[in-house]
């Protein structure tokens, strides 16, 4: 085997320990819209954590990642729409947009063209609930996802409930809905 070129300035991978689950106060740092792998509506929300103690960790944590196909961190996904073909809203994206609205005093959706840049660098609450996966190792592991959005007022006053642990199920789901996605 031939030596990689950076092999002697590379990082490992460093053992972090594990964002407890719980609401955060986040910043949103990028907001995109796109497509399920079912191909409905979807709004891609890249999150770092605003206040406390883990504050910046998913900034410092995309920093030290020196690949070239880095991404970020932290993203939370969420439908736009009834996944059923129905164009009503979907809770969940109600929920996000109306916890910005409330987080954020002054600010207004700016529907149509500016819709994504409007967003950048506004607060929010998100719960994260702890996730199990399957590692390449064989292994199930434990990560923390954000899965659903409140005000910033709501996590700072400690008016929500943790989400109770997602184990690992290895029965995949069939449906259409696009269930798969963390929101």
């Amino acid at each position: 085997m031939v030596k990689p070129k950076d092999f002697d300035t590379a990082k490992g991978l460093e053992e972090r320990e594990p964002l407890p689950p719980g609401g955060y106060v986040c910043r949103i740092v990028q907001l995109q819209v796109a497509s399920s792998k079912s191909g409905n509506g979807m709004i891609k929300v890249g999150l770092d954590i605003a206040e406390g103690p883990h504050t910046g960790r998913f900034g410092a944590q995309f920093r030290e990642d020196s690949r070239p196909s880095r991404r970020w961190p932290c993203i939370a996904y969420q439908l736009i729409c009834d996944p059923r073909g129905i164009q009503i809203t979907n809770p969940g994206f109600k929920s996000f947009v109306t916890a910005a609205e409330k987080s954020n005093e002054g600010f207004e959706v700016a529907w149509g063209d500016g819709f994504e840049d409007c967003f950048s660098g506004l607060l929010i609450g998100v719960l994260f609930q702890r996730e199990q996966y399957p590692g390449n190792d064989g292994r199930l592991h434990w990560s923390c996802r954000p899965v659903r959005f409140r005000s910033v007022d709501d996590i700072r006053e400690g008016r929500y409930q943790v989400p109770e642990d997602k184990p690992y199920s290895a029965i995949p789901f069939t449906g259409d809905c696009g269930t798969a996605i963390p929101l």
